[in-house]
């Protein structure tokens, strides 16, 4: 924090000397205008916007971008010519855990191309599903949260909608 107050002290006369030529003839004008200037930008900088405390985080967060078939190409060559992982990772400025896994999923890698991530996983069993099939057509009038209860699932409605239709039973 101390090196950044020293950069600030820098802009402040640096801000203070371009207004100096503007305003020659009332140095207190001069001044304050350096002064609101530097605490603008000390404040913009320094303090960023906090996020409201147990407020729920954005689901449209990203993530990081993945590396490129080049970068781990190039990591990989590095660390077989024999540069260490800390080397390697201040290089690129990336983390140390991304390099240890760029290296340690290279034999995995098809051309260094991204892996494919498994989606997550069902919310049902497939006996459930034969439940709710066998349920469905000897009840075809009833609810989706009808069938919910009479199954005693633990799936929601739209589970149960998508696992209809996937065998063509639709309203």
């Amino acid at each position: 924090m101390g090196c950044a107050l020293k950069q600030f002290y820098k802009c402040k006369i640096v801000l203070y000397t371009v207004s100096a030529k503007k305003f020659p003839d009332n140095p207190l004008k001069t001044r304050e205008i350096a002064c609101r200037v530097f605490f603008f930008f000390f404040k913009l900088i320094i303090m960023p916007p906090l996020r409201t405390p147990l407020q729920n985080k954005s689901g449209n967060s990203r993530r990081a971008k993945d590396l490129t078939p080049y970068q781990r190409g190039k990591i990989q060559g590095q660390y077989e010519e024999g540069a260490s992982l800390t080397k390697i990772s201040r290089s690129y400025e990336l983390l140390i855990s991304t390099i240890f896994d760029t290296i340690d999923m290279d034999a995995l890698r098809d051309e260094g191309h991204s892996l494919y991530r498994s989606g997550a996983g069902l919310s049902y069993t497939l006996a459930e599903e034969r439940r709710i099939l066998r349920h469905i057509r000897a009840n075809p009038k009833d609810t989706y949260a009808q069938v919910i209860t009479a199954c005693t699932l633990g799936c929601s409605k739209n589970t149960v909608k998508k696992i209809l239709k996937a065998h063509g039973i639709q309203n």
